[in-house]
C-alpha cells in the first residue's frame, strides 16, 4: 500500500498538481514508513507548493535529520526561510546545499536574492556573478543584478546589465519600465519615453506604468501629455490616489489652480496619510487666497511628519504673506536648521526680520545669503538696508551692481538717488531720482516708508 500511496502522490504532485490529495497519500505512507526520506521530502514539497511553509519545514528538517546528506532539502527548506522572511536561516541552508552541488546556478540566484531583501548589495552583486557565470542567457539573473547596480547608484553598470535582460527576454514589460527608470537617472529622457512607451504596449493597463510615463512627461514639460496618460491610469483604476496628485501638478504647471486642487482634495479623499497631497494642496489653496486653508495643511504635515523640511519653509512664506512675521522668522529658522545652505530661506528671513524693523539681524541674513549664492534680489534688500543703517556708499555699490541685472527698475534709481544724496551727491541723486520717475517708480512718486521689497 506503501508504494501505491506514494506513486499516487507523486501522480497528483506532477500531472495533476493536486497538492492536498498528495499530501494525504504522502501521510499514508509517512504513518506506515516515519523514516521514509522520499515521502517527508515530497510531503514537503506539496506543503510548499500550498505556501504552508512552517509544515515544510518540518517535513525537511525531520529529511535533513534522517540523512544530513540529502542537499536537495536544505535548499528547499531554504526557499522556504525566504518566503518566510528569515533570511539568516535562508542563506545557512542555501549555503549548505552549495556545498553539495557548487555549480548550481540557481542556488547563487537565490542567495542573491535573500541578500537582496537585506540590503546587501555588494553580495547580491557577488552571487549573482557567479550565477550569469554559470548560466549567462537567464534574463532574471541580469534584471536582479541591475536592481542591486540601482541601490549603489551604478546606473551606467545597471543599463548594461538591464539591456542583456531584455535582450534575452524582450516580452516583459517590467523590464522595459525598468530600464526607463534608469535611464530617468541617467537624464536620457528622450529614450527613457521610448521603453515606457514599449512597456505600456506590452501591458496596456497598468495605471503604475501610466503613471512613470506621465511623470516623464512632466519632467520633460510635455504638461498636457501628462494629463492624458493621467486620465487613462485614473480610468483604469479611479482608487490610485497617486495619479490625482500627479494630474494636480500638471495642471498646476499649467496654471490651472481649481482644478488642480479637486484633485489635490479626491487624493486626500482616497488617502488621508498622503503627505505630498497635503503639500501641494497647502501651496494651492495660498495662491488661490486661501492662506488659512493652506496654514492648516502645512501644519498637517508638520504633526504627522516633523523631518519634512520643506513645509518649515513654505508655511513660513504663507505666515510672512499674512504679515505674522514673527511666526515666519520662527519657521524659517526650523527650516534652515535642516537646509543651512539654502540661500533663499536666508533672504526671505531677512525680510521678515526687517518688516519688523530688527535691520542689523535682515542685514546678516542678506550678507549670508549673498556668500551661499549671488542672488540680485538679496542685493536690492541689502542696498536697502545699508540705507537705513546709515551706510550710503554700501547701498551705492549694491545697487549699482543691481542695476546693471535690473535696468528698468525704478525703485533702484530712487533707492540709489536716496543714498548719493546721503553722500553730498546731489546733482547724482536728482538724475537718479528724475529716472525713476521716468521709468515710472511708485516709491519716488510717493516716497512711503523705506522699507525691503519682498
Amino acid at each position: 500500500m506503501s508504494d501505491n500511496s506514494f506513486n499516487d502522490a507523486l501522480l497528483q504532485m506532477k500531472i495533476h498538481q493536486d497538492y492536498q490529495s498528495a499530501i494525504d497519500y504522502l501521510s499514508q505512507v509517512i504513518q506506515q514508513e516515519p523514516q521514509n526520506i522520499d515521502a517527508l521530502y515530497y510531503r514537503g514539497l506539496a506543503y510548499m507548493m500550498l505556501e504552508r511553509f512552517q509544515p515544510a519545514i518540518a517535513d525537511f528538517s525531520q529529511v535533513i535529520e534522517i540523512h544530513p546528506d540529502y542537499h536537495e532539502s536544505y535548499y528547499t527548506r531554504g526557499l522556504c526561510y525566504f518566503q518566510l522572511n528569515q533570511y539568516n536561516d535562508c542563506l545557512s541552508d542555501l549555503n549548505q546545499a552549495l556545498q553539495k552541488t557548487p555549480n548550481s546556478h540557481v542556488i547563487y540566484y537565490n542567495l542573491g536574492m535573500a541578500y537582496f531583501k537585506l540590503e546587501n548589495w555588494h553580495e547580491v552583486i557577488h552571487h549573482l556573478n557567479q550565477a550569469i557565470d554559470l548560466e549567462p542567457t537567464e534574463f532574471n539573473y541580469y534584471y536582479a543584478r541591475s536592481m542591486a547596480k540601482v541601490n549603489i547608484n551604478d546606473y551606467d553598470g545597471a543599463l548594461l546589465d538591464i539591456n542583456y535582460a531584455i535582450r534575452f527576454e524582450p516580452n516583459i514589460g517590467e523590464i522595459y519600465a525598468t530600464r526607463g527608470n534608469i535611464k530617468v537617472k541617467l537624464q536620457q529622457l528622450q529614450e527613457a519615453l521610448l521603453d515606457y512607451n514599449m512597456a505600456i504596449t506590452l501591458i496596456p493597463d497598468s495605471p503604475l506604468l501610466l503613471l512613470n510615463r506621465a511623470t516623464l512627461r512632466i519632467e520633460m514639460g510635455d504638461y498636457d501629455g501628462g494629463i492624458q496618460d493621467l486620465n487613462e491610469s485614473i480610468r483604469i483604476d479611479p482608487h490610485f490616489a497617486m495619479s490625482y496628485h500627479k494630474r494636480a501638478i500638471a495642471k498646476l504647471k499649467l496654471n490651472l489652480l481649481q482644478e488642480a486642487l479637486e484633485d489635490l482634495d479626491y487624493c486626500i479623499n482616497l488617502d488621508a496619510n498622503y503627505i505630498y497631497a497635503y503639500h501641494e494642496r497647502g501651496i494651492t489653496r495660498c495662491q488661490l487666497g486661501d492662506v488659512a486653508g493652506g496654514l492648516s495643511d502645512m501644519n498637517h504635515i508638520i504633526a504627522v511628519q516633523p523631518d519634512y523640511t520643506s513645509c518649515y519653509y513654505n508655511r513660513g512664506l504663507m505666515k510672512a504673506n499674512a504679515e505674522d512675521f514673527l511666526g515666519a522668522i520662527e519657521d524659517f529658522t526650523k527650516y534652515l536648521d535642516y537646509e543651512p545652505n539654502d540661500y533663499t530661506a536666508y533672504n526671505d528671513r531677512g525680510t521678515a526680520k526687517a518688516k519688523l524693523e530688527r535691520y542689523s539681524e535682515a542685514l546678516e541674513d542678506f550678507n549670508k545669503c549673498l556668500s551661499l549664492r549671488f542672488n540680485n534680489k538679496t542685493l536690492y534688500n541689502r542696498a536697502v538696508i545699508y540705507i537705513l543703517l546709515g551706510y550710503p556708499d554700501k547701498a551705492i555699490a549694491d545697487l549699482d551692481i543691481f542695476i546693471q541685472h535690473e535696468p528698468a527698475c525704478g525703485d533702484a534709481y530712487f533707492y540709489r538717488g536716496l543714498a548719493k544724496l546721503a553722500t553730498s551727491r546731489q546733482e547724482e541723486a536728482v538724475l537718479d531720482v528724475e529716472y525713476a520717475l521716468h521709468l515710472g517708480s511708485e516709491l519716488a512718486k510717493k516716497l512711503p516708508d523705506l522699507i525691503p521689497s519682498e
